[in-house]
């Protein structure tokens, strides 16, 4: 079958999918999708633009049991469509793949979960800065795919591999790992990763300026600090350092006066990491204050009427403190998209050293 009629096929059945006979079936399924408490949105709210909009379909139509008929999506399309397609659209999953380029668009995949090898036709190019890349693949002669491809930057192999681990190790006591039934919650995994790796590159103060107590000692403390490097000292007024970090990849520099410190460009965690370092030698208090520092200073009941930072001390508060900080986490992770003020988890964990 061609990748043309491959691809009618799969948007037939993303028209269905979408069809208002199926309205509540398909929030309820977004809602268990998102493994979420606190993402309340339903699906008809995002838009082809967002980032899991099809990846949420793809699931949702091949692999999703749908509660008042208790069969997937594809499965009814099968049964009055038993001549466009085979059963084996049915039990097709979704994996992640190795790939080699033979030619065009010809690829050799190997799928990384369930160690079997294909060479397919992808009907694309992938870029060259991926290294894994996710798809569905119709396990039948010949292999076919069906649905969008994603293509995984070579700075998260680590993230892809460290959450299929975590998710095969979660399920060692069931006596089959499925990669139909499990995938979704890998894929869920990868992304938090990814997200909160572009949140910590982009999260960005473009610029934050602090009083200079002692200019000699702030000046020897930035030279010998790990990331640093002095690009221009024209002037014995004005210093210039650029700070790279590899494992992140963020890039920001400081501009040291006689009086003044610039930071510009600092994400929250290494801009306040920095601070610490050079804190005795410039003003340390910031103009906005964070909501997670204020929430951090905060008595709370389930505390005992103790702030975080206080009952951080005692170990009798540490898996409430846990507790807590897995809320955050999926609150601060429902409001993303939305750009509104959360409480940072990740500026939190640091503070009480967790």
């Amino acid at each position: 079958m061609s990748i043309k009629k491959l691809d009618k096929i799969n948007q037939e059945l993303i028209n269905f999918a979408k069809s208002k006979f199926l309205k509540n079936e398909i929030n309820e399924a977004f809602f268990i999708w998102n493994q979420n408490e606190y993402y309340t949105k339903e699906f008809s709210e995002i838009t082809e633009s967002h980032d899991n909009y099809f990846t949420f379909l793809d699931w949702f139509i091949y692999d999703y049991q749908l509660i008042t008929t208790e069969k997937s999506l594809v499965s009814m399309y099968y049964e009055e469509n038993k001549n466009k397609i085979t059963s084996n659209y049915i039990n097709s999953y979704r994996s992640i793949y190795k790939y080699t380029n033979l030619s065009d668009e010809n690829y050799r995949l190997e799928d990384i979960i369930n160690r079997k090898i294909y060479e397919i036709n992808l009907g694309e190019i992938i870029p060259e800065d991926s290294s894994l890349i996710s798809l569905r693949i119709i396990d039948q002669e010949p292999a076919v795919i069906i649905g969008h491809i994603i293509a995984y930057n070579e700075n998260y192999k680590d993230f892809i591999y460290n959450s299929i681990s975590d998710v095969i190790e979660e399920n060692t006591r069931k006596k089959d790992f499925s990669s139909k039934d499990n995938f979704y919650i890998i894929e869920k995994k990868i992304n938090k990763l990814v997200n909160r790796s572009r949140e910590l590159a982009s999260a960005s103060k473009e610029k934050q300026v602090f009083t200079v107590l002692d200019f000699k000692e702030l000046y020897k403390k930035i030279e010998k600090t790990k990331d640093f490097e002095l690009l221009s000292d024209d002037s014995k007024d004005f210093y210039l350092f650029k700070y790279y970090n590899k494992e992140s990849l963020i890039f920001a520099s400081i501009e040291l006066y006689k009086k003044k410190v610039i930071f510009n460009n600092f994400n929250n965690t290494i801009l306040d990491k920095t601070l610490s370092k050079l804190g005795p030698y410039m003003t340390d208090k910031i103009e906005n204050i964070e909501v997670s520092e204020v929430w951090l200073n905060t008595e709370l009941e389930v505390l005992e009427g103790k702030t975080p930072i206080q009952a951080a001390k005692f170990k009798k508060f540490s898996n409430k403190i846990n507790g807590i900080i897995s809320d955050l986490e999926l609150i601060h992770e429902s409001r993303l998209s939305e750009d509104e003020i959360s409480i940072n988890p990740d500026y939190v964990k640091e503070k009480l050293n967790l």
